[in-house]
């Protein structure tokens, strides 16, 4: 090992990232990149050239890291528990057993077979497939179910929902396997990162009380779903009675949600609205005024418009 010290560097995780080396996600891995072999441990990453005596050194250190960190089996049971930890205790020691991992933004990805499929692909298979950045950790949360943790970096939530989607369209477009995604709140801590998990969780059982057709539900956006599935079921249904009379029932063809629709997304502007449906203003307010007559709510005013949205929202018979 006497040439040692002019073949191998040593580089922080973060001088890695910046020279855009895959980045193992844990001690005792390795990956290979522009000529090199990367060899994680704990906050450094090693390169050895790619080459007979490289891959022997590289060996060497893995095997004796090997005795002493756990194994990747282990290393996911433990990311597992530190989301799913029945309480404090069993989390934080999880957090001690992985070693130092850096405390940066990261959120809960939860990835499920959508409730017909039986078919289902575990986490190192949807590992295999998916486009996923260093420092991204993906384990097998509960059947039918994966949760990718992600490091947030630079991203905006946008970008977060927008990677969920792509992933979803990679891995259904090689196994033909169906998925939704539920998308946590971010958190700066290990310690609260279950709070995300549980939050992805939420984020699609809710998606299919509401929007069933949705293949990414962000937690953060469903503030009126929480809130409607808060009220009691037989309160709810009392309150869809009083919306969804038989008269209600009548006018409520596809074209008028439509219009509701635009109207809405519009801000109750019917200028703009009217010219989005391709119809005139005053067809616009005919329709509206309909909807009045038969429901009471007039829907060209803020209030009306926010009870009839909340109404709306309900979902369908329990």
């Amino acid at each position: 090992m006497n040439g040692l010290s002019m073949n191998v560097r040593m580089l922080s995780l973060e001088e890695a990232e910046e020279c855009l080396l895959p980045i193992p996600e844990a001690s005792g891995r390795t990956a290979h990149a522009q000529g090199s072999i990367c060899l994680r441990m704990g906050q450094q990453v090693l390169l050895f050239p790619d080459s007979a005596e490289g891959k022997r050194i590289a060996q060497t250190i893995r095997d004796a890291l090997a005795k002493e960190q756990p194994g990747s089996a282990d290393i996911h049971s433990l990311w597992k528990r530190l989301l799913t930890g029945p309480d404090a205790v069993s989390r934080d020691s999880a957090i001690r057993a992985l070693g130092k991992v850096r405390e940066v933004s990261r959120c809960v990805i939860v990835f499920r077979n959508v409730p017909e499929q039986s078919t289902m692909i575990d986490s190192r298979r949807f590992a295999e497939l998916a486009p996923m950045e260093p420092g991204d950790v993906l384990t097998d949360l509960e059947e039918h179910t994966v949760a990718l943790i992600k490091q947030i970096r630079e991203h905006s939530p946008e970008d977060i929902a927008e990677y969920a989607a792509a992933v979803i369209e990679t891995v259904e477009g090689e196994t033909g396997i169906r998925f939704q995604a539920g998308i946590g709140n971010a958190e700066d801590s290990l310690r609260n990162l279950h709070r995300s998990a549980e939050q992805a969780m939420q984020a699609l059982d809710t998606a299919n009380h509401f929007h069933s057709e949705s293949q990414v539900a962000e937690y953060r956006k469903q503030s009126l779903e929480r809130l409607i599935l808060s009220i009691p079921p037989q309160e709810r249904s009392a309150l869809r009675h009083e919306l969804f009379s038989p008269g209600m029932q009548r006018i409520m063809n596809e074209e008028m949600k439509d219009t509701i629709s635009v109207f809405f997304q519009n801000d109750l502007n019917i200028s703009t609205a009217s010219r989005q449906l391709f119809i005139h203003r005053n067809t616009l307010n005919y329709r509206l005024e309909k909807i009045r007559r038969e429901t009471g709510y007039d829907l060209r005013t803020f209030h009306d418009a926010a009870v009839f949205m909340i109404l709306n929202s309900l979902p369908a018979e329990e």
